[in-house]
């Protein structure tokens, strides 16, 4: 199996342009003919996860500008809640999975604003980063869509995408603005 080719991508208004781009000339370099190639035979799977805060929205809103052009890709909103290890893995956690279920909400709600068709899950980890990888692994995940903001209100934290464009088994787009508030 070929090793699978890592990107990291940093999300504007133009990305479905940049990442044509980038699929275009990693064809023309692998001896195909670009004209040929479509974001749709590039990404099956799209997960966009949160932990421990809402979605960052422009994430969910570049999930559905890349899904447009991939019709039969399947877009995951994936929420992530930290057990600690005093409890089993499958423990309840009343308080955690609450969030989680408004947190999820709010993303499909956000998702509906763009047309874009998403399912939910939550997903109980020792160890977000670890939990992560493995949930891309094993469910053969092609891209993560990080969204991270300055004051970390909303999105992922700043170590946490850091730790994930570094280990992750796909393809990576970060969405940062920098100077929003």
């Amino acid at each position: 199996m070929a090793k699978a080719r890592k990107m990291v991508s940093f999300a504007n208004e133009g990305i479905v342009m940049s990442l044509q781009l980038f699929k275009h000339r990693t064809d023309a370099a692998n001896g195909h003919n670009a004209t040929q190639s479509h974001l749709s035979e590039t990404w099956r799977k799209i997960v966009i996860p949160a932990y421990g805060a809402p979605f960052s929205v422009r994430s969910i809103q570049n999930a559905a500008r890349i899904a447009s052009h991939c019709p039969n890709c399947d877009v995951r909103l994936l929420y992530l809640i930290d057990v600690p290890r005093s409890f089993v893995l499958n423990a309840p956690m009343p308080t955690e999975e609450s969030q989680a279920q408004t947190v999820l909400g709010d993303g499909i709600e956000a998702a509906r604003r763009w047309e874009l068709s998403a399912t939910t899950e939550t997903l109980k980890v020792r160890e977000p980063i670890e939990g992560l990888i493995k949930f891309v692994k094993q469910q053969d995940i092609d891209l993560l869509i990080l969204g991270i903001r300055p004051d970390e209100m909303r999105g992922l934290s700043k170590a946490l995408t850091h730790e994930l464009c570094l280990k992750s088994p796909c393809q990576v787009i970060v969405d940062y603005i920098a100077d929003e508030q």
